[in-house]
């Protein structure tokens, strides 16, 4: 199995769902419909200025400001400046907390300024929560809904840097109007590589003085050996027993790994990052690689199927960091397609040779018709008469 694939999807899916495989750097955003949005970074991004590269962002939040809330029976309606993007059905297949709930800011009530039930759309600017016991409605000129950002800010832009605390972006047509994003991070230098096998990771592995736990490096690495599942036809040791023109179906048990290095620092038991790479860390990794359907294109026939995850466990607990690798089982289903074609076969050609003493005086082109080989004067170190040798070919007829 190609593993470059695997390592350019996890570069660009776990920056996404994680901040422990990258640097991040805090940011606001401002947005102009129609026209660019400008990313500014609380501290320097590390971007070339001048230069175009691929930015992930994360945790952005849209302000919508609101201009009215009022009580409704239980509920509580909510008026705003620009057209929301709630929906009262999502798809229960793809329903993801924002289509579920509303998080509120800028009122002067605590209750009331937190994450709250969506309970319908009454229009385009208005929609209908779920009203918090005793709470009351006195708003500020800051009172806003956090809107979800996942069609818009969430995920890779190609940039502009123009600072280096600046970049811009096209504004995501699906904002609408002109708008701000608070609470987004940028992530940076993402510590994601391929490898060989452990025992590589092991030689080039260099950590940075000073990092921590929050500091991981992911690397990817295919199997050392991928074998061939045993047909259940087959009635002896062999791993198939299949003759001439028969369908050939067998499983190609195929897969990779994915190693976890956690800095150590601070923990001297491990305890702390095999606790990690029990819980959060496999949590991110299950998300970018459970049920992923690895491509085979060099395969004309092939059915690849879901890689699932079959091991994970700790490897090596050193003073200076953790080790820890889950190992993704994903077979592939190989068919006649891959196999050599009938045509194709060799049958061995009958090759006749001449006997030497029908040869004459005429050697054939290539060859030497040797019938006898005697070779005589071999040293024989203290001995006083030299050794004598006769090699007699055997007829080939």
């Amino acid at each position: 199995m190609r593993v470059t694939p695997l390592v350019y999807h996890a570069a660009a899916t776990v920056p996404q769902i994680s901040d422990k495989f990258s640097n991040t750097v805090g940011a606001n955003i401002s947005s102009i419909f129609g026209g660019l949005t400008t990313v500014t970074c609380e501290a320097p991004h590390g971007l070339t200025v001048g230069t175009n590269p691929a930015v992930c962002i994360r945790d952005a939040k849209v302000l919508v400001p609101i201009t009215d809330a009022e009580f409704l029976n239980e509920d509580i309606l909510l008026t705003f400046v620009d057209a929301h993007r709630l929906v009262d059905n999502p798809d229960e297949d793809h329903l993801e907390p924002w289509n579920a709930n509303i998080e509120l800011t800028g009122f002067i009530d605590p209750l009331v300024n937190a994450v709250h039930e969506f309970i319908a759309t009454v229009g385009p600017n208005q929609c209908l929560i779920k009203a918090p016991a005793s709470a009351t409605l006195d708003l500020t000129i800051d009172a806003a809904m956090y809107e979800p950002t996942n069609f818009s800010f969430t995920g890779w832009h190609p940039v502009n840097v123009i600072s280096d605390t600046q970049f811009t972006i096209p504004t995501p047509t699906t904002l609408q109007h002109d708008t701000t994003a608070v609470g987004a991070t940028v992530a940076t230098d993402i510590r994601i590589s391929g490898a060989l096998s452990f025992d590589h990771i092991a030689e080039l592995y260099s950590q940075e003085n000073g990092a921590t736990v929050d500091e991981l490096r992911m690397f990817i690495s295919p199997q050392a050996t991928t074998a061939m599942s045993k047909d259940r036809s087959a009635k002896t040791g062999a791993i198939a027993e299949i003759s001439e023109s028969v369908t050939f179906r067998q499983m190609l048990l195929d897969g990779f790994h994915v190693t976890v290095v956690v800095p150590t620092t601070g923990s001297r038991s491990g305890l702390l990052e095999a606790d990690l790479c029990q819980g959060e860390i496999l949590k991110v990794v299950l998300a970018v690689f459970q049920g992923l359907v690895p491509q085979q294109p060099d395969l004309l026939g092939a059915k690849p199927f879901a890689a699932v995850l079959k091991t994970h466990s700790g490897l090596l607990h050193e003073r200076a960091y953790y080790v820890h690798e889950f190992e993704f089982e994903a077979p592939v289903q190989l068919s006649n397609d891959e196999n050599i074609k009938p045509w194709q076969a060799t049958q061995g050609a009958q090759i006749e040779t001449v006997p030497p003493e029908q040869v004459g005086s005429t050697q054939p082109l290539g060859t030497t018709p040797l019938a006898e080989l005697k070779i005589d004067g071999i040293y024989n170190g203290e001995l006083g008469e030299p050794l004598t040798a006769s090699i007699k070919y055997e007829d080939q007829t």
